[in-house]
């Protein structure tokens, strides 16, 4: 028993980085393919109509961060967010632990 454990804590202690590097990676692409730089900046790249990425993560909560990529914001704001409520869940959960890795 105490060597099946061992085992599983193992490997999930070596498989976590890959994990997260992958879903750090998918993350990237999807800054890229939804057009997030065309007004939010990211590594000194994109627009300035919004707030840089790299500022998000520690000044929203994750339910904030996921409720503004479902939803958007209305068009009459001072800014307006797209919805992105096209993405799976899995994609949604990947961009807002990238975002919140600037933390």
């Amino acid at each position: 028993m105490k060597k099946i454990f061992l085992t599983l804590l193992i490997s999930t202690c070596l498989t976590t980085p890959a994990v997260a590097e992958n879903s750090f990676r998918e993350a990237r692409k999807l800054v890229n393919s939804q057009g997030c730089k065309a007004c939010h900046q990211l590594d000194k790249e994109g627009g300035a109509y919004a707030q840089p990425l790299e500022e998000i993560g520690s000044h929203r909560t994750r339910e904030k961060m996921r409720q503004l990529l479902l939803n958007g914001t209305a068009p009459n704001h001072d800014r307006y967010m797209p919805s992105y409520s096209h993405l799976r869940e899995t994609e949604i959960k990947a961009l807002i632990d990238y975002l919140e890795s600037y933390q």
